[in-house]
């Protein structure tokens, strides 16, 4: 209780005592304006409400606490329509002509489903060639920030350590922007100075070339879920597809990003009116 009124009593003070049931995004947005020399100051009273309203429903006490008639925002994330096969062919051709640093990262995301942090950790020891003449890639290494510093580490679950095994074709591709630049680095996807590329300037730098291109929209991430579509139509089994994905559970990969799309429910829709209307 005394941990309550001391965020009920911070708060009080910039809100010159106002109820807190009355309390709604319209107060919070004048709190924002008036305070908007000082983030800092926004920042504290964003935590305070947050922790006296969770702190409250922690306790059990939403039917007495006032906090229970605050205006809570909703986040609801933008829901941005997947890359289909001829988006991402139209975006590999732009790539390799404007002779892009970013061509090796799409190509990891889209064939291996790496992340950002997969990718900006992938060395060229990662990849094997194989008696066959096809090449293995292991992905068990994420490149991470530490007190300002970017380190490689070992992935944190045995899901996320996966290996793919690709033809000596994509093993060309993956190589091609350090072919074309004639550049030497242990790392597969690298700057023209043979430096690894770190995860935010992927982000950036995608963000930046689909727009001076003129491409649809998505993120370096929402390439994953490109991936995941990709294996939807193509008929991969969902346990494959989730063992691919490194993701820690079936649901993630069944709910979040093999969603359905027009192709698909169109070819569910003809396999019915086949069954339904076949002359017998």
């Amino acid at each position: 209780m005394e941990k309550y009124e001391d965020y009920h009593r911070y708060i009080s003070d910039f809100l010159d005592h106002l109820a807190l049931k009355k309390i709604n995004e319209h107060v919070l947005q004048k709190l924002i304006d008036i305070y908007q020399a000082s983030p800092a100051t926004c920042n504290e009273l964003r935590k305070m409400l947050s922790a006296a309203f969770n702190y409250a429903r922690k306790k059990r006490w939403m039917r007495e606490n006032p906090m229970d008639f605050v205006d809570v925002p909703v986040y609801r994330p933008k829901k941005i329509p997947a890359y289909d096969f001829d988006d991402i062919r139209t975006l590999f051709t732009a790539l390799r002509e404007d002779n892009s640093k970013l061509y090796a990262p799409v190509l990891c995301a889209c064939l291996f489903a790496a992340t950002r942090e997969e990718v900006c950790a992938l060395q060229e020891a990662d990849i094997v060639r194989l008696h066959d003449g096809n090449y293995r890639i292991t992905l068990d290494k994420a490149l991470i920030t530490v007190d300002g510093k970017s380190i490689i580490k070992s992935q944190k679950t045995e899901n996320r350590r996966r290996t793919f095994i690709f033809s000596a074709a994509v093993y060309d591709e993956l190589h091609a922007y350090k072919t074309r630049n004639g550049i030497g680095s242990p790392f597969v996807c690298c700057n023209k100075n043979g430096s690894n590329i770190q995860p935010n300037t992927i982000s950036n730098s995608f963000a930046r070339f689909l727009d001076a291109h003129g491409l649809k929209y998505t993120t370096f991430h929402k390439l994953r879920d490109a991936y995941a579509n990709a294996c939807k139509r193509l008929h991969v089994d969902l346990d494959t597809a989730y063992r691919m994905m490194g993701h820690a559970s079936y649901k993630t990969t069944a709910e979040h990003y093999a969603s359905a799309d027009d192709v698909l429910t169109a070819e569910a829709v003809s396999k019915i009116e086949h069954e339904l209307f076949a002359v017998r």
